[in-house]
C-alpha cells in the first residue's frame, strides 16, 4: 500500500480493519459491564466471568462479523433480569417443599465512608464467605433466617446498561473504520 491506495486484497482489509472495530467495540462494553458488576460484588466470580469473543465467517465480499459479550455464569439471569415479584414472572418467591425459605443470617456489605468505596461482603459469624456452615467450633455462631416467602431482588441490568453505555462509542469506532477503508482503498475521505 502505498500513497493510501491498497495494492493487496481489499475483502481482506474490509474484514480486518471491520474486526478490529468489533474487538475494541466489545472489550469496551466488556469493561463497562465489568465495572458495574463490581458495584454489588460478593465473590467477585460474576464480574470475572464476563467475557468476549468476535467471530468472522464468509470469504470474500459476504463476510459476517459478529462480536459477543455475556456470561457463564448460572445466576446471571436472576442479577440482569430480578427475581420474584421484580423477575419475569412478577410472583413471590414461596418455598416449593418446605415450610420456609432459609438462609445464612448476619452478612452485611461494607463501605469504606472515608474513599467512599465499596468493600465487599461480609458473612455473619459461622460462615464461609460462599454461605457455607464453617465446621467445628468456628461455625457454632452460625444463625439462619427463615421466612414463609420474599420479594426477591430487583433487576440491576448490567448487561443491558453496559450495551446501552457502549453505543456512542461503538458508533464512533465504526465510524471511524469506515474512514480507514475509505483512505486505504483510495477512496475520499
Amino acid at each position: 500500500m502505498s500513497g493510501g491506495h491498497m495494492h493487496g486484497n481489499p475483502a481482506a482489509a474490509v474484514d480486518n480493519v471491520l474486526t478490529n472495530a468489533m474487538r475494541q467495540a466489545t472489550l469496551y462494553t466488556e469493561r463497562r459491564w465489568k465495572e458495574l458488576a463490581q458495584i454489588s460484588t460478593r465473590t467477585g466470580r460474576y464480574a470475572r466471568s464476563i467475557t468476549s469473543t468476535v467471530h468472522s465467517s464468509g470469504h470474500g465480499g459476504n463476510v459476517r462479523i459478529t462480536g459477543t459479550v455475556g456470561t457463564s455464569v448460572n445466576y446471571a439471569p436472576y442479577l440482569e433480569y430480578g427475581t420474584g415479584l421484580y423477575g419475569p414472572k412478577h410472583q413471590l418467591i414461596r418455598p416449593k417443599q418446605a415450610r420456609a425459605l432459609r438462609w445464612p443470617a448476619g452478612g452485611r456489605h461494607t463501605f469504606n465512608m472515608r474513599t467512599f468505596g465499596y468493600e465487599g461482603f461480609k458473612p455473619g459469624a459461622g460462615f464461609r464467605l460462599t454461605g457455607q456452615r464453617r465446621s467445628g467450633a468456628a461455625g457454632a455462631g452460625a444463625r439462619y433466617a427463615y421466612a414463609k416467602y420474599v420479594r426477591g431482588i430487583q433487576p440491576l441490568h448490567y448487561g443491558r446498561r453496559a450495551a446501552h453505555d457502549s453505543q456512542a462509542h461503538t458508533r464512533q469506532l465504526f465510524h471511524e473504520a469506515g474512514r480507514q477503508l475509505a483512505r486505504v482503498l483510495g477512496g475520499a475521505t
